[in-house]
């Protein structure tokens, strides 16, 4: 396979780079920013990033039509936002790696539109997940009472970046992806102006700590989108989607070892959890990891 380093680190170093994103996001929050104006400005961010893409642009077939980077848009806009939801309400442990089902619900909504049969290894994948959320969860009822609410967020981000994903695939090729993506992104930028009347009011300014991990936060998270869009339009192999989604979603363990030797550095405290349950959340996020291999390969 030629590039084949290249093939595989790069969107290793990719999930790395948004375990690093999500604790810098969890330490903005932390030093004041409100969730309103990161997303908004992760959004902006992202979109700047992806203008390039417009010297890809090709003319659109007949089949283009008007809604499809608009129901693409809406459905990334939920995505972020129940994204950052999920870092505020819990820890970065369990979101990050529970994002990772997003190639689970894709599996789901394309059996749902294309009224595929659900192959047995589909069924497997599922139980291997209820297993490694059980690991996730933790035995102590206060690390249960933060677990829940950071769950139902990341899979409600996990299912709207599916459905995205599934209107890119299924949409993109009408419109050529440097007219199709900056679309959708326009979309997510002019939804995200609703959002200013939601920005606190404030009497002081942010510190100079906020501000930098807020910029911090923002440019991780649009470069490592850009570098996924990049990956997939780059290697043209017959598997590389496949292998790409596998190898980016080794995210949820990069956040798990993230959090348990480097997390102080960010002000992060799962690490004071205890020993056992990074462990039990290490083992939580390769049984993920394991259900979406299942799930991409169709073993």
């Amino acid at each position: 396979m030629e590039n084949f380093s290249i093939y595989l680190i790069l969107p290793l170093g990719l999930g790395l780079l948004y375990s690093i994103a999500a604790l810098a996001f969890k330490r903005a929050m932390a030093e004041g920013v409100d969730i309103w104006r990161l997303i908004f400005f992760s959004n902006l961010a992202t979109t700047v990033m992806l203008m390039p893409l417009m010297a890809l642009i090709t003319k659109p077939d007949a089949q283009a039509a008007w809604y499809q980077p608009l129901f693409a848009g809406c459905a990334f806009f939920g995505g972020i936002v129940f994204n950052i939801l999920a870092l505020q309400k819990g820890d970065v442990s369990v979101a990050t790696p529970l994002l990772g089902t997003k190639v689970l619900f894709v599996a789901f909504f394309t059996i749902v539109v294309l009224n595929e049969r659900v192959s047995p290894s589909l069924w497997l994948a599922a139980i291997l997940v209820v297993m490694g959320l059980k690991m996730l969860r933790g035995r102590s009822g206060r690390i249960r009472q933060r677990f829940w609410p950071t769950a139902l967020f990341a899979m409600g981000s996990s299912s709207a970046f599916a459905l995205c994903d599934v209107f890119i695939q299924t949409w993109a090729r009408h419109w050529g992806i440097g007219i199709f993506i900056p679309l959708v992104f326009g979309v997510v930028c002019a939804l995200s102006l609703g959002l200013l009347h939601r920005f606190p009011a404030r009497a002081h300014p942010f510190s100079a700590g906020a501000r930098w991990w807020a910029f911090v936060a923002c440019a991780l998270n649009g470069l490592q989108t850009l570098g996924m869009f990049v990956c997939i339009s780059l290697f043209r192999h017959a598997n590389a989607a496949t292998a790409i989604n596998i190898v980016y979603n080794s995210r949820g363990i990069w956040s798990v070892l993230l959090v348990w030797l480097v997390g102080p550095w960010f002000g992060n405290i799962e690490r004071a959890y205890g020993t056992k349950v990074m462990i039990s959340r290490l083992a939580g996020s390769m049984l993920l990891l394991s259900a979406i291999v299942l799930t991409l390969l169709k073993i």
